[in-house]
């Protein structure tokens, strides 16, 4: 593949060519192609918890009652800690990681994308036993 830019500058343009690789090609669509994933897992996420993650609106009385929803089966994680690569919480790349290991072609895309959310959810979310203790 060959990428070719013209540089303009104040008193004459550049055009330059770079060629790349296979490899490079490869590896460019492949962090893509993961971008789109993780885009992908986002948007499939909202409509697995009926409200958007990112922008959810505590007033408005549907989206409180997916969040108390949300509140009563995942316990007290902050939603939009789900989608923030910077939280433990972070579940997007396990989400598209199991994603693609699950995916089948006689099974629907959608159908896919919410049992791993589920599934992923749930690992998140497992309640800590008290140890038992012996008397």
């Amino acid at each position: 593949m060959k990428i070719t830019r013209t540089i303009c500058t104040p008193s004459t343009d550049i055009t330059v060519e770079i060629k790349l690789l296979p490899s490079e090609v490869e590896a460019a669509y492949r962090e893509q192609e993961e971008t789109f994933r993780l885009l992908d897992a986002e948007r499939q996420l909202c409509e697995y918890l009926h409200f958007d993650v990112r922008d959810y609106d505590k007033g408005d009385r549907e989206d409180a009652e997916a969040l108390k929803s949300f509140k009563t089966e995942f316990g007290d994680i902050e939603p939009r800690s789900l989608v923030d690569e910077s939280s433990p919480n972070y579940v997007l790349p396990n989400i598209v990681a199991k994603y693609e290991r699950n995916a089948d072609c006689n099974i629907d895309e959608n159908t896919v994308w919410q049992t791993v959310i589920h599934d992923v959810l749930n690992e998140l979310c497992v309640p800590v036993l008290p140890a038992e203790t012996n008397a």
